[in-house]
């Protein structure tokens, strides 16, 4: 019995203990910031043609 108690106590201690980044997707949004309307981003070439590639090799999984 001391031994189960002591291994969940390393495991919870352990659970515990691990540094944890923030994920970026589970934070919201800063709604008080507002966005340049004069000088909105534009995306480069570069990744519009990633963003290309990527949503067809998706459309091409997705169809099998």
């Amino acid at each position: 019995m001391k031994k189960i108690l002591y291994i969940a106590f390393l495991l919870i201690a352990f659970a515990c203990s691990s540094k944890k980044d923030e994920d970026p997707l589970i934070l919201p949004p800063n709604f008080a910031e507002m966005p340049d309307l004069e000088n909105p981003e534009k995306p480069s070439v570069e990744k519009k043609d990633e963003d290309v590639a990527r949503l067809k090799d998706l459309l091409l999984k997705s169809a099998d």
